[in-house]
């Protein structure tokens, strides 16, 4: 140590120059008075340091435009004094500062004044720079060689770290993700010796490296371990928010992706940080355009590809090209020359070493060119995608499977389009198995809806009926065929916490008439915080569910004399296979708009017709009636069924709201599809035969109702408020013979796990019904809606009826209309008196409706309303 004035304060400086880069949040205030320390005692060298390190500081804490100006000032500082090895260092820290800005030809400048400048100890972090450089402008295989070498000559944990932090990812962009998981670990290893900003980092990195090899689920836990670790180092999460959004895509949580896409734009904006920004104002337009806004996205996509291109990064600027092209396809206004467009970005990519995304490049190039009518190109581009995919990830083969099919169709090979589209669907089927979220596997599905409609394209024109209905069950309800444990992915005092927010926005709003914002966005907090849970849980072994329909030889001898017909939309037009004892036919019922007409109309007369006035309730009922017989006439009529025959209906999409025991003379049951029949006719009753029924809160005639199913259940579990509590009836449900419910219902189409019946003390969710030990063997579910699902790409349906099904229901009764209270009890007690002649349900509804038909509007509702699920 010199014995020089200054020297001490020299020797802080470097200290605080150091441990600014590993803690920049503890040496950001130090940092500032180290540079007024010098300042006032006149030492330019350590003016310099403290310069340096205070703008390390900003940098840390993602405030790259306060760092240039620091280290612009200490620059001056340095050239000024002659401080040519002090100018060196600074000029190498502002040069990463500038590529952070998207500055790359400024950053390349003072990367190349520093290189004569600096000291040996220096040279290490200079080559990590340009390796840098090099990767963020696309050349993938030059910056890996670079960190390599800069890691076969680094001693020091925090050049270690960042070069194997950066290797890691170009290593998954190259699809090489068994050696992208082992730099993330020597990443992670250096970073415990740097400090919290780094171990943030690099477990942002192995949470987006596990997102890319497509263990999703398992990302999305990792992200928010990384989370956590941002704020235990104080640092702002843009990045994070960033590669959030990517795990959220691949998961189809759309909505949830776009919000995490633009929070990460806004913050990286508001920082300066540009070159970040950039990437995540892609990924807005990306998901915007996903999302159904292809006007935003193209706008988007045009301004980001020329922010892009200034930062002379050719292979972001590619994927910018393809959204803003994919954009006008959606929008119905490509341009000819938009074909070669798309190929030249994909090859861009494939050459900057990025497979993964150069098969999504070459499927939309096809797409491109099959729609401007140049199939030559369009065929060579969905070759290219699929012979790029093969040793993808998961998601990434599926892409490439769906290559193959599109290319198959436009040579007129109809066997290679259904091989292909069968071995992605085998792919989406264990991706699907993966996840432990209902949600997820649903949302997973949307994956394959378009390898599903062309291999159904297909069978409709060459296949047998029986082969139609073999494929419409593969993409029907799968998310629902694999149940798996979810115990410890519903924390059941969280759900606790949730009915108390909702008990006091009740309160609130019995009191002042409003609802508190504050309370609103707890509960939304809440439920953000249990839906992640369910995310991230991991997938275990089946438990209940795991029906398929393998042979339709033993889906008849279930069926016996019933007929089943399943429906499915092909090209706007629906189709239905009957498979009806002693033949199985195809029918084709026309365009699926004339159907959504008259559905339309008549839920929205039934919604309406109990609360009309008397003067008009004639004729609206009328009006009803006749929608009852045009739909009876488009969905059933065709199929030339007996008068009084026992039906199975598996209904599509809209389909699924129709009264469909209004439709048909006989007992008519629903399924979510014929595996998950199958499976219901399965369920043995448990011994015992227990029964429970349970009224909730604010209905007039429920505990009458009640009142009068104890007179036909004299040793029943008997529940009326304030008795008839959430979590009673969670435990009281499970495994019962028979449970009746009557109470309100709330069916949540923005998440259909929150779906949920009002009880004594609050809400009782269907991710709480999903999550017990054993399913009640009969439910009756006398409320609102809660017949009802939520629909989703790939033919699925989440809601109570598909969940408990699959759980181990064996027949439920349920509304997709809102009931009339009290006007159904007459009908609810009709059917308990059939169940305990003997009969299912289906065929208790049935006598219930023939013997009390209806007499007004209230009653017709009531009427149409109730529909039976599966067998028992």
């Amino acid at each position: 140590m010199s014995d020089e004035p200054g020297s001490d304060l020299l020797i802080r400086a470097s200290q605080a120059a150091s441990g600014a880069l590993g803690d920049p949040q503890r040496w950001l205030r130090l940092t500032e008075d180290l540079i007024d320390e010098a300042r006032a005692g006149g030492d330019p060298e350590a003016l310099v340091v403290a310069l340096r390190g205070a703008a390390q500081a900003q940098r840390g804490v993602y405030v790259p435009r306060r760092a240039l100006q620091l280290l612009t000032a200490a620059a001056r500082v340095a050239d000024r004094h002659g401080l040519q090895a002090r100018l060196g260092e600074v000029l190498l820290a502002r040069g990463v500062v500038r590529h952070e800005l998207g500055q790359l030809s400024a950053a390349r400048r003072d990367l190349d004044r520093a290189g004569p400048l600096i000291g040996p100890d220096a040279v290490g972090e200079l080559a990590l720079q340009r390796a840098t450089l090099a990767q963020n402008t696309g050349r993938l295989a030059e910056a890996a060689d670079r960190y390599r070498e800069v890691i076969a000559g680094a001693s020091e944990p925090l050049t270690l770290t960042r070069a194997s932090n950066n290797l890691a990812v170009i290593a998954a962009l190259r699809g090489r993700f068994a050696e992208a998981a082992r730099w993330v670990d020597a990443a992670t290893a250096a970073a415990a010796e740097v400090g919290p900003a780094y171990e943030a980092m690099t477990a942002e990195t192995r949470a987006w490296v596990a997102v890319q090899s497509g263990r999703l689920a398992e990302g999305v836990e990792l992200f928010a371990t990384a989370e956590a670790r941002f704020g235990e180092a104080g640092l702002p999460a843009g990045e994070l928010y960033a590669e959030y959004a990517d795990a959220l895509l691949e998961l189809r949580l759309l909505p949830e992706a776009l919000e995490q896409a633009r929070r990460a734009a806004a913050t990286l904006d508001a920082q300066g940080v540009h070159l970040m920004a950039a990437e995540a104002a892609l990924r807005v337009a990306r998901l915007a355009l996903l999302s159904g806004d292809a006007a935003e996205a193209g706008c988007l996509a045009d301004e980001v590809a020329e922010r892009l291109r200034r930062q002379r990064r050719p292979d972001w600027v590619a994927r910018a090209v393809l959204v803003a092209v994919d954009a006008r396809r959606c929008a119905g206004a490509l341009r000819p020359a938009d074909a070669a467009v798309a190929v030249r970005a994909a090859r861009i990519l494939l050459r900057s070493g990025m497979p993964s995304l150069a098969v999504e490049g070459f499927l939309l190039a096809g797409r491109v060119a099959e729609a401007l009518g140049r199939r030559r190109t369009a065929v060579a581009s969905w070759e290219r995608a699929s012979a790029l995919s093969r040793r993808a990830p998961v998601l990434g083969r599926l892409k490439g499977h769906l290559a193959a099919a599109l290319g198959a169709r436009a040579g007129g090979e109809h066997a290679t389009v259904l091989r292909s589209a069968r071995r992605g669907l085998n792919d989406l089927a264990r991706h699907r198995s993966a996840l432990a979220s209902t949600e997820l596997r649903a949302l997973a599905s949307g994956h394959g809806a378009e390898l599903g409609s062309l291999g159904l394209a297909v069978l409709v024109r060459e296949g047998t009926p029986a082969r139609v209905l073999a494929w419409m069950e593969r993409t029907r309800a799968a998310a629902l065929t694999a149940v798996r444990p979810v115990e410890a992915a519903t924390p059941i005092e969280e759900m606790g916490e949730l009915r108390a927010l909702e008990g006091e926005i009740v309160e609130a709003r019995r009191e002042s008439g409003v609802e508190p914002v504050e309370l609103r966005a707890r509960q939304a907090r809440v439920e953000a915080r249990i839906r992640r849970a369910q995310w991230q849980a991991r997938s275990g072994p089946v438990t209940a569910g795991g029906a398929t329909v393998s042979r339709l030889a033993a889906l008849r001898a279930a069926l016996a004399d019933r007929v089943l017909v399943e429906y499915d939309e092909l090209d706007e037009r629906l189709l239905a296979v009957v498979a009806a004892p002693g033949r199985t036919s195809l029918v084709d019922l026309g365009p699926t708009a004339a159907v959504t007409t008259e559905l339309e109309g008549l839920r929205l007369a039934l919604r309406v017709l109990p609360g009309v006035p008397a003067s008009v309730q004639a004729g609206m009922l009328d009006i009803a009636r006749t929608t009852v017989r045009r739909l009876r006439d488009l969905l059933v009529t065709p199929f030339g069924l007996p008068p009084g025959a026992r039906t199975v209906v598996v209904p599509v999409g809209d389909l699924q709201r129709v009264p469909w025991s209004a439709l048909h003379s006989g007992p008519v049951s629903v399924a979510p599809s014929a595996a998950l029949w199958l499976h219901s006719s399965r369920v043995e009753p448990p011994a015992g035969g227990r029964v429970l029924l349970a009224a909730g809160p604010g209905l007039t005639g429920a505990v009458d109702e009640v009142a009068a199913l104890r007179e036909i259940h004299p040793s029943a579990v008997v529940l009326v408020p304030p008795d008839s509590r959430a979590e009673r009836i969670r435990r009281e449900v499970d495994g019962v013979a028979l449970a009746h419910l009557a109470c309100h219902g709330s069916i949540r189409a923005d998440s259909p796990t929150f779906s949920s019946l009002l009880l004594a003390d609050g809400r009782l969710t269907l991710q709480e019904l999903e999550s017990g030990t054993a399913a009640p063997y009969r439910l009756v579910l006398a409320a609102c809606d809660v017949g009802g699902s939520t629909t989703y790409a790939g033919n699925e349906a989440l809601g109570f009826v598909g969940t408990l099904l699959a759980r181990g229901t064996g027949g439920l009764l349920a509304s997709t209309l809102p009931v009339p209270d009290p006007h159904v009890s007459d009908l609810m007690v009709a059917v308990h008196k059939e169940l305990a002649t003997g009969l299912d349900l289906a065929g208790a509804l049935h006598v219930a409706r023939s013997r009390f038909g209806p007499t007004d509007a209230a009653s017709y509702v009531g009427w149409c309303s109730f529909t039976a699920y599966g067998a028992a």
